[in-house]
């Protein structure tokens, strides 16, 4: 197993007997020694060589792949990152790519820790755009949801005020709208105020049952579905 190599630079302590330590990473290492496990762990550890073979067309075409998936990924989850995009597009190093794409992307941990045991920068690279286009893949379908929960949300808000309006107009009228009970049962609405924003936000029973339930005005979640 391969892990990091990293020096202390701050330790803060926080409430309770917690410890907040701040390091900065030297390289990749390897345990040769492990001399004791209580307390805390002890041994020796040697740098782990990593191997950077020849720039090739096809390595040159990976890096330029894997900068254009990155710029995607920062468009479709807003991240501020483009000061390391700047350096990534500067690079001419395929593991530093590979490298800066899974420190800044929400690529899963156990995905990271592989990438960290690959030792051969461009194979390390491939491996950062196959997960990378993941990402962006499900980034794509996660707002193609929210996309169409906020239009059905939209649409039921519309609804109920113009059900309401009605209501309204044909009180002012006098008019009779038994034959229409049915239609205008406001039981057929629940209204819940959004945690996030404050706003009073009505659904129907059929989206009661459907999926998480969105705010159209701040998009945030208001009732999770287990």
């Amino acid at each position: 197993a391969v892990g990091c190599i990293a020096k202390v630079k701050q330790v803060l302590k926080t409430q309770g007997e917690n410890l907040r330590i701040l390091v900065t990473g030297i390289s990749r290492g390897r345990i040769t020694e492990l001399s004791q496990s209580e307390p805390y762990l002890s041994g020796i550890v040697e740098s782990a060589s990593v191997e950077e073979p020849a720039d090739t067309i096809r390595a040159r075409a990976l890096r330029r792949e894997a900068n254009s998936l990155y710029g995607v990924y920062l468009e479709l989850c807003e991240h501020p990152a483009q000061t390391v995009q700047l350096r990534m597009l500067a690079s001419e190093s395929s593991g530093f790519i590979a490298d800066s794409i899974a420190q800044n992307s929400g690529i899963d941990f156990p995905d990271k820790a592989k990438m960290l045991c690959q030792l051969n920068s461009v194979r390390r690279l491939e491996t950062a755009v196959q997960l990378l286009r993941r990402e962006v893949e499900m980034l794509r379908l996660e707002g193609d949801i929210q996309e169409k929960t906020r239009a059905a949300i939209d649409q039921n808000q519309k609804d109920y005020f113009l059900r309401e309006q009605i209501k309204a107009i044909r009180e002012e009228l006098g008019e009779e709208d038994d034959e229409d009970e049915d239609y205008f049962d406001d039981e057929d609405f629940v209204e819940v105020e959004c945690p996030h924003c404050g706003e009073t936000v009505y659904f129907d029973q059929e989206m009661l049952q459907g999926d998480d339930l969105i705010c159209p005005n701040c998009n945030e979640t208001i009732l999770p579905k287990d």
